[in-house]
């Protein structure tokens, strides 16, 4: 029942504040994108879709979740242009090969067992891939390993860890980026105050040693990736930013 109906509560406003800021990043990644198809692949509750249906770039959805009550979520949405939801077992999707012009995979990598495995099946059903994570191997790992528990986080990345995952599972890096969450989520999360000096002391932080910051502090990455097949076509196909 993760995603049953609780659009009033704390945690729905998290999950949509997260999925806006996720679309922002994506569409980051390019100048002016058409897509003719795109795959959310551990699509929740279906609002990174929602937001990403607003720029308008992206023909059509398919939707695959590990979760009944994500996929009852996603149907309560009435997305036109949302033509597949269909729920998965995490590692199959029953598609051929590059069948989507690109899949997305947000803040789902750091709850997959087998991130090989999961990777493989993802980047076998689409011609680019994009995944987004949290950031939170740094000094204070600990911490973010007994907080993500209750969030079911078992995986922890900082960049270096990311791209070699990638790599080290035959994928070829087209582009990443590090983001920082916004300053109404800092808000959200720890209130007015230290909100406000957490989303500063990190902005500044970033924007003078991207390596220290990742180190002292979470925050988030966005890594465009695709098959070795696939690469060179892309890299001259999409204009990126």
């Amino acid at each position: 029942d993760y995603y049953k109906s609780d659009s009033d509560s704390f945690l729905a406003l998290k999950r949509q504040m997260t999925s806006d800021e996720t679309s922002e990043h994506f569409m980051s990644f390019f100048k002016d994108p058409v897509f003719r198809n795109l795959a959310d692949v551990g699509a929740g509750d279906g609002s990174t879709i929602q937001s990403l249906n607003k720029y308008k770039k992206i023909d059509e959805f398919s939707a695959y979740e590990i979760s009944k009550s994500g996929i009852d979520e996603i149907k309560k949405l009435k997305i036109k242009n949302l033509t597949k939801i269909e729920l998965f077992n995490g590692y199959e999707i029953p598609v051929e090969k590059d069948h989507f012009d690109i899949a997305i995979a947000a803040h789902v990598l750091e709850h997959v067992e087998h991130e090989r495995s999961f990777l493989d099946e993802f980047s076998r059903i689409s011609k680019m891939s994009y995944v987004e994570v949290p950031l939170e191997n740094t000094l204070n790992v600990s911490k973010a390993i007994q907080i993500g528990e209750k969030y079911g986080h078992i995986n922890f990345y900082n960049p270096e860890v990311l791209i070699n995952l990638i790599q080290s599972s035959g994928l070829k890096l087209i582009k990443h980026k590090i983001f920082q969450h916004s300053y109404k989520y800092e808000i959200l999360i720890s209130g007015k105050f230290r909100g406000s000096i957490k989303f500063f002391i990190k902005k500044i932080a970033l924007l003078l040693s991207p390596k220290l910051a990742t180190t002292l502090f979470a925050y988030t990455a966005g890594i465009l990736f695709s098959k070795p097949e696939n690469y060179h076509s892309l890299k001259d196909k999409y204009d990126y930013d």
